[in-house]
């Protein structure tokens, strides 16, 4: 189905209801922005999507689409036409997506241009000769399957980009049939979990705030012994274990860091609201710490350490 929208308000609705196109990658566990396990919990009503509205970055780049859109279009020689106040919904798997431009050329017919600006084109933040951000691949290719599997005469794609120095990249795109079936029945998949109250399992490297967030604040003074759990047990051995092996090996700190950290997560997220915990032959404090504003914003966070217990020693 094919909607109008008269208004903002409108628009976010229609997102809340549905995945859409900006969102695919995070289904696969792509996404830059996004985890599958924020996605899951956003839909599912436990926590508010990010306020992009203030955001700087996503309100020019709303303002500028349009405008830097059809001067693509000007440039090739292509009839475009602003899509932005419509938006596709597929209500057999509950996925749906806004669009920038339909852009018909005269050597490749009708297609969709997604828009994009961006500071500069590097590697480093995603833009390669021949492929663009992850997202951005997946958010043209929902945005034409949706359109192809509703009717509409689309024969191709392109992720259409300007950055800070004026200068522009097109990526041409031909509809993946194969993938768009794959996004629809993950989308399938994803929306029957969240009825069944079954979230994925979280990546503790990148899903700790989230859970933070989830959990609730740290309730001071309150302890908890998890000495029977075995889980716990194990994980606070290898915690012991990465940080003795990461003293003495320096030129392997990096991945061993990121695996302590994945590991300290994990004890953090068992340990749930509770600022201390015994497991095992170790006492863990997880206390929460605030930083006044100085030189930069006022913040809290929780400071881990581990010690080993009188009774251990």
């Amino acid at each position: 189905m094919l909607f109008k929208f008269q208004n903002e308000s409108e628009w976010l609705q229609a997102r809340k209801r549905n995945i859409n196109s900006t969102e695919t990658a995070a289904l696969f566990g792509l996404s830059e922005w996004k985890s599958r396990l924020k996605l899951w919990h956003e839909k599912a009503g436990n926590i508010e999507p990010d306020d992009l509205t203030d955001n700087p970055f996503a309100k020019w780049g709303r303002r500028l689409q349009i405008p830097v859109g059809m001067g693509i279009c000007e440039d090739h020689g292509w009839a475009g036409e602003d899509l932005s106040l419509f938006y596709f919904e597929d209500e057999s798997c509950r996925l749906g997506s806004s669009m920038d431009i339909r852009a018909v050329c005269s050597d490749r017919g009708p297609g969709l241009l997604e828009v994009k600006t961006t500071g500069y084109f590097s590697e480093e933040s995603g833009w390669f000769v021949d492929k663009a951000p992850i997202d951005y691949e997946f958010q043209i290719q929902t945005q034409m399957h949706l359109a192809i599997k509703q009717g509409h005469d689309i024969t191709w794609g392109a992720i259409g980009a300007l950055d800070g120095r004026k200068s522009d990249r097109l990526y041409f795109r031909q509809p993946d049939k194969e993938l768009g079936a794959m996004i629809e029945e993950e989308c399938k998949k994803f929306w029957r979990s969240v009825e069944l109250n079954e979230p994925p399992e979280p990546d503790y490297l990148i899903d700790n705030d989230l859970l933070a967030r989830l959990r609730g604040p740290v309730r001071v003074g309150e302890g908890v012994n998890l000495s029977r759990n075995n889980e716990a047990v194990s994980l606070i051995a290898e915690y012991v274990q990465l940080e003795e092996t990461i003293f003495s090996a320096k030129e392997s700190i990096k991945p061993l860091e990121l695996n302590k950290i994945r590991v300290k997560n994990r004890i953090s997220s068992i340990m749930g609201n509770a600022e201390r915990a015994i497991i095992g032959e170790y006492q863990v404090s997880a206390k929460e710490q605030h930083n006044e504003e100085r030189f930069t914003p006022a913040y809290s966070f929780r400071r881990f350490d581990v010690k080993k217990t009188r009774k251990g020693r």
